[in-house]
């Protein structure tokens, strides 16, 4: 379609006249298709523009994409050496991942890191094999270190860390047993291996454990033996301190009790029959001291009546100033005279035999019509 490059209407190419403005139109047909208006020229230039800055704006993100893509492989390939304890690889990987994208917090994190675990790592290693003691403070202040950092990698060396403790705390248990401890050592080696989770820290437990009881049971059987039940008991309960589920200890400290228990029901027993044996020994010595071996009544050259006779202590106790009352009567049982009359020696200790004997000047009646009776003894304590 042309256009009269006049007024802009619409003609046919056969015509030599615009119909609207009555313009001659141009011979050459070319110049009857005018230029776009200059609104269309306007629109083309901001399109133009728009397109270069699409353009520019794709290039840029995809420049972009492309950094932070291999800021991220540069990152992860650090994480895998980290993994592997690699620190000196993963320092220099986290550098190149920085180098592609500055503002990179975690990479900058992850070196920081990198930097610290790789300073524990050093350290713990400078420090001898058999200084058990520095190289489990290194490791303690190496958790300290890393306290601050979170994430797989800070966790695998963690578990690192505590898998050196382990086998710190293990070689130093192993060293101890080495030297043949007494059992209070033993002792303490058992709170240090009940202290590492590990395998085989549980069966040096169960060793140590396993001598503790048995130590305990042979002095407690020892204590038991010599009745001394409270000190039995004592190193029962100390021995179930360090090895509490001892089935052996706490049925030997039932064993203890029910002995103790027995043994002083026994012991009271033999308090009442021994208190009953003095009772009845008090009353013997009090009431049944003396028993008479004999006692007659004579007559001497001078027709004189004499009572004699002897008595024995049967106290378990030394008697004194032993008095005899005794009565004399005629074949007509009258009483013909009483008398007190004391035993000699003065002091009979047990089973000792005393005399006694006694002229009665005043009796005419001759000694063969006269009988004599013992009314009383009576006795001293000492």
């Amino acid at each position: 379609m042309a256009y009269c490059p006049y007024c802009g209407s619409k003609i046919n190419t056969e015509e030599f006249f615009c119909v609207e403005c009555g313009e001659k139109l141009p011979v050459d047909i070319n110049d009857r298709f005018p230029a776009k208006p200059k609104r269309f020229r306007l629109l083309s230039y901001i399109v133009s523009l728009l397109l270069l800055a699409l353009i520019g704006f794709v290039c840029y993100y995809l420049y972009l994409n492309y950094q932070e893509n291999n800021a991220l492989i540069k990152y992860q390939s650090a994480e895998d050496n980290l993994l592997k304890m690699e620190f000196q690889k993963a320092h220099q990987q986290l550098e190149k991942s920085l180098t592609f994208k500055e503002n990179f917090p975690e990479a900058k994190n992850l070196l920081q890191f990198t930097d610290v675990a790789k300073n524990i790592s050093a350290a713990i290693e400078d420090i001898s094999a058999s200084n058990y003691d520095e190289k489990l403070i290194a490791i303690n202040n190496g958790k300290k270190q890393i306290s601050a950092f979170t994430g797989t990698v800070v966790d695998n060396f963690q578990t690192s860390l505590n898998n050196q403790q382990k086998e710190v705390q293990l070689q130093k248990v192993k060293t101890k047993l080495e030297s043949e401890p007494d059992i209070h050592t033993l002792q303490t080696i058992l709170w240090e291996a009940e202290g590492i989770q590990d395998p085989e820290a549980d069966e040096i437990v169960a060793s140590i454990q396993e001598q503790l009881v048995a130590y305990t049971s042979t002095r407690a059987n020892d204590y038991l033996t010599k009745k001394q039940f409270s000190n039995a008991k004592k190193i029962i309960e100390q021995g179930l301190q360090y090895v509490p589920n001892s089935e052996k200890l706490s049925s030997l400290k039932t064993t203890i009790e029910k002995e103790k228990t027995a043994f002083e029901t026994a012991q009271e027993q033999r308090i009442e029959q021994a208190m009953t044996a003095v009772e009845a020994e008090n009353d013997k010595n009090k009431n049944d001291a003396v028993k008479l071996k004999d006692i007659s009544i004579s007559s001497n050259d001078q027709g004189e009546v004499i009572v004699s006779g002897e008595l024995t202590s049967v106290a378990t106790v030394p008697i004194n100033t032993i008095a005899v009352h005794y009565t004399i009567t005629n074949d007509d049982e009258e009483v013909v005279t009483e008398n007190d009359i004391y035993v000699y020696p003065d002091t009979l200790y047990p089973d000792e035999t005393g005399k006694f004997d006694h002229t009665h000047f005043d009796i005419d009646t001759a000694a063969s019509s006269l009988q004599v009776s013992i009314d009383s003894i009576t006795w001293f304590l000492d």
